[in-house]
């Protein structure tokens, strides 16, 4: 008996940890929607993967976990949609948990941790793509209409992009591949964005730093920088080709390196 109460506390031992570090929460849906259809994705902190299919419909799964939080506000975590079919709206709700803490929506909270919520989407290969994150890292494979990704304090890798591209990111740092060059439009602050474009043949540039840099691999690019030794402004304005394929660059005390390839 002694043998079996001791096995059994070993047990209960050996399986708390997992029940507690463990705890999680999934959401899993899927839209019916047009070949062209947009996603758009609201989160805080986490991650998201996008790969895209010859699919007539976007599939999600959302994980939600904790990150420094009790493992109890999981269930307060909604993931709330809409759709048509042709949109999808995704947005991570976090105000029953801030209620919660703080006794009220309205009164102040303790500013512990929010759960993290990991995406994992497919959608298809014709569609658009908008996703804004707060501290969240994005994995991206582009579809191949427009795409505009907007982070603070976040950091990823677009790859396969061949619509229209807009980046807007503060403190993160982005890889960017561009594989059919379009419009291109990439605004950092306190950042790092490396841009590689595929099919660089007719486009215009026109680019600003304030305390930050941007340089040009690829082809001979002309920056215009300021005299004033105690300022680091610079400017660019330059045309290849037709110039048909706009290329603007805004840099603040960040850095944009961009590769074009032809």
């Amino acid at each position: 008996m002694k043998k079996t109460a001791s096995l059994l506390a070993c047990l209960i031992l050996i399986c708390l940890p997992a029940a507690v570090f463990g705890a999680e929460k999934v959401v899993e849906k899927t839209f019916q929607v047009s070949p062209d259809a947009r996603l758009s994705v609201e989160f805080h902190k986490g991650k998201i993967a996008v790969r895209t299919a010859n699919v007539s419909e976007i599939r999600m799964t959302a994980r939600i976990h904790p990150d420094e939080g009790p493992d109890e506000d999981l269930d307060l975590v909604e993931i709330d949609t809409s759709s048509s079919s042709g949109y999808v709206r995704v947005k991570v709700d976090y105000d029953q948990v801030q209620r919660k803490r703080s006794g009220g929506l309205f009164d102040s909270w303790n500013g512990t941790s929010l759960p993290l919520v990991d995406f994992d989407i497919v959608m298809p290969d014709g569609g658009r793509l908008d996703v804004e994150t707060h501290k969240g890292r994005v994995d991206v494979e582009a579809p191949s209409g427009e795409v505009t990704v907007e982070s603070h304090k976040g950091e990823g890798r677009i790859t396969n992009v061949r619509g229209d591209f807009e980046l807007s990111t503060h403190k993160g740092d982005f890889d960017v591949e561009i594989a059919e060059m379009k419009d291109v439009q990439v605004e950092t602050h306190k950042g790092h964005v490396d841009l590689k474009i595929r099919g660089a043949s007719d486009f215009t540039v026109r680019g600003q730093s304030h305390d930050g840099s941007i340089t040009f691999a690829g082809y001979d690019i002309p920056v215009e920088r300021d005299s004033d030794r105690h300022r680091h402004d610079l400017w660019i304005s330059h045309t290849e080709g037709s110039g048909a394929n706009r290329l603007e660059l805004d840099t603040h005390k960040g850095d944009i390196r961009v590769e074009l390839v032809r």
